[in-house]
């Protein structure tokens, strides 16, 4: 017996599939970019431009492949940094200590209830040549675009690639809870 399970997903693209934009295949190193104007669209409830946020960009803040040079020689002033009100670092586990069942249930509950609100969802996805070398330079931010649960009752995040719909599900990767292990809550 086969049956639709896309309905039952607690997703933005049946809750709100006018706010999320198709899944687009990005050629440069813009993921940030794009997870970030998405997220923008969710609480605006409006079209942004993606491009016209990267115009907003400083050339000096860009490498060649569009990705944001944050290294030492380009760090941000005082005056230009953007200032959080209060920054939460959630963390399921500290030095080396597995938690227990009741932490990683609490942990997970405490960032469904961050979910609803709309989150930018960073992921470590690093390619064959990044693996190759130095891994902690690279990340990959995509759009936390809902959660559930599979067949076995394990909790999974869904997330909008930038790779084009020809990957995982037509563009959306899911992410089991147990890869997830620490998130940053911001008040702004």
């Amino acid at each position: 017996m086969c049956m639709d399970v896309s309905k039952l997903l607690r997703t933005w693209r049946q809750k709100k599939p006018r706010l999320l934009c198709p899944v687009m295949k990005q050629k440069k190193s813009t993921c940030y970019a794009i997870a970030y104007v998405r997220q923008l669209e969710f609480h605006l409830k409006e079209h942004l431009s993606i491009q016209d946020f990267l115009n907003q960009i400083l050339k000096s803040y860009l490498l060649e492949d569009g990705s944001l040079n944050v290294d030492s020689s380009f760090v941000l002033l005082p005056g230009l940094r953007f200032k959080a009100k209060e920054i939460t670092q959630h963390k399921l586990y500290f030095e080396g200590c597995l938690e227990s069942q009741d932490e990683y249930d609490k942990f997970h509950a405490i960032l469904l209830q961050k979910l609803k609100k709309g989150v930018l969802s960073e992921i470590y996805f690093p390619t064959k040549n990044e693996m190759a070398g130095n891994t902690e330079r690279y990340g990959h931010v995509m759009v936390c675009t809902g959660h559930n649960y599979d067949r076995l009752n394990r909790l999974y995040y869904e997330l909008q690639e930038v790779a084009g719909v020809k990957v995982c599900d037509q563009g959306f990767v899911r992410v089991y809870a147990d890869l997830v292990y620490q998130f940053i809550e911001m008040v702004v």
